[in-house]
């Protein structure tokens, strides 16, 4: 609905310019016939800074349009002068504009004047004071300027109205023009006629008439909007980079962390063109708007992303040292052998029992000396005997001289569950050596018979031999 809104009401106020040109010069063909200077264009640069302003020369009135040109920005009565002129912009000493209506051509069709851009238009450049550029998008500006007309023999000629264009695409533009006069000279020539102005008085100045005009620039309500939105839009990403710097801390998931970081780092790119996609926005000097805004933004968001950096890093090196300390404890547990931890057994790290076997020699060294027969050898190994369990303690009843002892209920209790736990125990203790003598077993016959059939040697063994071995 928002955007249908937007389409429709875009081009209201499209013909505002035109309408108000139509109704400003009808008013002045009738009211006060004369020279009307409109201001069509209306460029205002804030870099440069400069304005610049695109004036079309007309006049208003019966006997002074010229014949075939009426009808200009949709009014019957003004068009182009029927006399020639001299424009001076600002009391410069040569015309900054010069208009020959024998100049303008016809068109063959119509028989009407043409409307020549260079021959009836002129461009004024001025300079602007641009020291409320800061107050951005709230700035205002203000812009004096001075006309004057005459004709070819230096005669001045009186400015009806000097009108410019109210709406641009940044910009809103009030003018006001009021009547002024500039004091010039008088110069006679030989036939005691003046120069400078028709005054035959014995006066050294003459009052020359000219128009003035106070241009009023601000920005429209629109662009003020647009401003501010984008303006709330920056921040909002600059605080959710923020409360993504947050979340990391409590997050472990490293893909959840890049995916933290990379957002950030679209923020911090979108950032400048947001800033880039306000309405005529200056450029990058120290506004107030970027003073609030947009350096306190980046600033904040390279931090933000900074510490995502880090976080990064942090939970990388955690991962490191949690890989090296399982390597460790199983390193650690591949030297210590199994072992279980049980009720009662002692919790410290003991060797294991395969560790205390001898380590034979290897079977290339034993081929290659030639030296020791492999069976001999193997029945030469010493095993260290294994202790067998140790029974359990005999227990002995004594009389119950309180609740709490052997013969109360409470006293059997745990007497059944200390025999129970004494009796678990010893059943994985030789659980445990059963094992263990058969993986010795298995070693000593593997390692045996490789060697064999190095050797070309036939061994045989008995599981009599294996048990008491």
């Amino acid at each position: 609905m928002f955007m249908v809104s937007a389409l429709s009401l875009s081009f209201l106020g499209a013909e505002v310019g035109e309408t108000y040109f139509m109704r400003t010069l009808n008013s002045v063909a009738i009211e006060d016939p004369g020279l009307v200077l409109v201001g069509e264009s209306v460029d205002v640069d804030i870099d440069e800074p400069a304005v610049t302003i695109r004036w079309s020369i007309l006049a208003c009135g019966e006997g002074l349009v010229l014949p075939g040109s009426s009808g200009i920005l949709g009014s019957k009565g003004c068009g182009l002068p029927v006399q020639p002129l001299q424009i001076f912009v600002d009391s410069q000493g040569t015309p900054t504009a010069t208009y020959d209506p024998a100049q303008i051509p016809y068109n063959k069709d119509t028989g009407n004047r043409r409307n020549i851009e260079n021959l009836v238009r002129f461009d004024s450049d001025h300079v602007l004071d641009v020291h409320s550029t800061r107050l951005y998008p709230f700035d205002r500006y203000l812009l004096s300027s001075s006309l004057r007309a005459a004709t070819m023999n230096n005669e001045t000629i009186r400015i009806s109205r000097a009108i410019t264009l109210r709406i641009t695409s940044s910009f809103d533009i009030d003018t006001d023009d009021l009547e002024s006069f500039v004091l010039a000279p008088v110069i006679r020539n030989q036939t005691n006629s003046t120069i400078a102005g028709n005054d035959t008085s014995g006066d050294a100045e003459v009052h020359l008439p000219s128009r003035d005009i106070d241009m009023h620039i601000s920005r429209p309500p629109s662009a003020q909007f647009f401003t501010f939105l984008l303006f709330g839009a920056s921040w909002i990403l600059t605080h959710i980079s923020v409360g993504l710097a947050v979340l990391a801390r409590k997050r472990k998931d490293p893909q959840a962390l890049l995916a933290y970081l990379l957002s950030s780092g679209l923020i911090l790119v979108g950032i400048p063109q947001l800033r880039n996609g306000m309405p005529d926005a200056p450029g990058f000097d120290g506004i107030l708007l970027d003073c609030i805004g947009f350096f306190p933004q980046m600033i904040i968001t390279s931090i933000c992303i900074a510490l995502l950096l880090f976080t990064i890093v942090e939970r990388e090196i955690d991962v490191i040292q949690g890989h090296t300390n399982e390597n460790t404890l199983a390193d650690f547990h591949s030297t210590q052998g199994p072992h279980h931890s049980t009720a009662g057994r002692s919790q410290c790290c003991r060797s294991s029992i395969i560790s205390s076997f001898p380590k034979p020699p290897s079977a290339t060294t034993i081929v290659s000396t030639g030296e020791h027969n492999p069976i001999s050898e193997v029945r030469s190994w010493h095993f260290p005997p294994v202790s067998p369990p140790r029974p359990p303690r005999p227990v002995t009843r004594s009389t119950p001289t309180s609740p709490l002892s052997p013969l109360s209920p409470g006293g059997m209790l745990r007497k059944q569950q200390s025999a129970m736990a004494m009796a678990e125990r010893f059943r994985l203790d030789e659980d445990i050596e059963m094992d263990l003598r058969r993986k010795v077993s298995a070693h000593k016959r593997a390692q045996t018979t490789s060697r064999i059939t190095e050797e070309r040697e036939v061994s045989r063994w008995s599981d009599h031999e294996d048990d008491s071995a």
